[in-house]
């Protein structure tokens, strides 16, 4: 059997997943600065508006674990192909709506793209590459997510500015047929298991699984996006809250009872996977709520213009460019455990420090606490996938990482919904960021006792 690296293509396994996580980055944050434009333009309420966002973060946290078991079972670089043109196709409806139904619904299908796209990245860098060398290669993944999220708001609003909001959309096509030229050029240890997937095609995919998962997770997270506009307390919130939890149980019952579910349980018998997860869930909500809540306090407390705000928060993606690799690296010479919670301690007193500034004023002293937070991000991304992906099985990494962001997605939408609840309760920016903190560093223990 020829070992990946012995090819010399890996790389453009590499350089075809990291573009693919790249572009769901772009897409969740070059948005942003188009909606007020967008909005104007095609005449859309407020709550259309803001489906615009939530469309793709709402259909891809849904589908994500299922375009992950649908990799396993058809071939991880059929699936990532398959996704991208989908992403593709529905980046130019996007550019082309000529209303906001269309436009949501384009959002909501980019969203299905990256659900197959992503998983199967992950599941092609990890085969493609041996163990000692992972975590160098989510590193470079993790390095250029941060570049393109850095760009996203710029970018947003300069194509918006100089050209029309359309072409954060048809900037899309051209990387799109790029990435499928390089996953289909690319000859490694992903051809093997997309052979191993080969004989699976007519296995069956679990259609009350994947019914009882979608109506859970959509019903969840439909209630947590709306609960800022509708109340905690609305019929409409408890009434989804409700279907969602008995989904869920339901998934969970049905999981445990099928021969070939999209969630193999088994997969939580690995405490490295368990610990993973546990990480990205608090890593994504803490995240969430420093890009979105750090701009709305520099506007609401100093008063600085929204793209000075924009520009103080995004200083704390640059030192990431650096510390991507770096946490790779030492996570391959020393294990993922040291790194990881090292870098949880320092990213929650990051977040307290940030909270006690806040409080006091200061916002000035931001300037260096944000770019010190940004700078423990890839200790906690890095090392956690790295471990995570590594405890599953070949057969079932890319379920596996449909697995790892389905939560990775709900700990951002969770995290925002209930930063808007501390809000709107009368609390302080300074309180959420210090309670943010101070849960960050609480998971320092669970994954100190999970991941070796």
């Amino acid at each position: 059997m020829q070992h990946a690296r012995d090819d010399g293509r890996p790389w453009l396994v590499l350089g075809a997943a990291s573009g693919a996580l790249g572009l769901s980055v772009l897409d969740e944050t070059i948005v942003g600065a188009a909606l007020p434009t967008i909005r104007s333009e095609l005449l859309l309420s407020a709550i259309e508006a803001h489906w615009v966002v939530n469309a793709y973060l709402l259909s891809l946290t849904c589908l994500v674990a299922i375009g992950g078991r649908l990799g396993d079972v058809l071939g991880h670089r059929r699936c990532f192909v398959a996704g991208a043109a989908i992403f593709g196709i529905a980046s130019a409806a996007g550019a082309l709506s000529t209303g906001g139904t269309l436009l949501i619904a384009a959002r909501a299908v980019q969203g299905v793209g990256t659900a197959l796209m992503f998983p199967a990245g992950l599941a092609m860098v990890t085969s493609a590459y041996p163990p000692e060398r992972r975590g160098l290669a989510f590193g470079v993944q993790t390095t250029v997510a941060a570049v393109f999220m850095a760009a996203g708001p710029f970018l947003g609003g300069l194509l918006t500015e100089v050209l029309s909001w359309r072409w954060i959309f048809w900037i899309n096509p051209l990387p799109v047929l790029l990435l499928v030229l390089a996953a289909l050029s690319a000859k490694s240890r992903v051809d093997e298991t997309d052979a191993s997937a080969a004989p699976k095609p007519a296995a069956s995919l679990d259609l009350p699984g994947v019914t009882t998962v979608t109506v859970g997770l959509t019903a969840l997270v439909v209630a947590l996006m709306q609960s800022g506009d509708w109340g905690w307390a609305a019929p409409g919130t408890q009434a989804l809250l409700a279907v969602g939890i008995l989904a869920l149980v339901a998934f969970f019952l049905i999981e445990s009872r099928v021969k070939a579910p999209i969630f193999q349980l088994g997969l939580f018998r690995a405490r490295a996977f368990n610990g993973g997860n546990l990480v990205f869930f608090v890593f994504q909500a803490n995240k969430m709520i420093t890009f979105v809540f750090a701009v709305q306090y520099l506007q609401a407390g100093p008063g600085l213009p929204p793209v000075a705000a924009g520009a103080l928060v995004a200083t704390a993606v640059l030192p990431t460019l650096l510390t991507s690799v770096l946490a790779g690296r030492v996570a391959d010479l020393f294990g993922s455990r040291l790194p990881l919670v090292s870098g949880l301690a320092l990213n929650g007193a990051a977040l307290i420090l940030s909270g006690i500034v806040m409080q006091h004023g200061d916002y000035q002293a931001l300037a260096w606490i944000l770019p010190v937070w940004g700078a423990t991000l890839p200790f906690l991304a890095v090392t956690s996938r790295r471990a995570l992906m590594s405890s599953a099985p070949p057969e079932l990494r890319g379920q596996a990482g449909g697995v790892n962001l389905t939560i990775q997605m709900l700990g951002g939408t969770i995290g925002v919904a209930l930063a808007s609840t501390v809000l709107a309760g009368g609390h302080t920016y300074g309180l959420l960021f210090i309670a943010t903190g101070l849960v960050t560093v609480s998971t320092v223990a669970g994954a100190w006792a999970t991941i070796r």
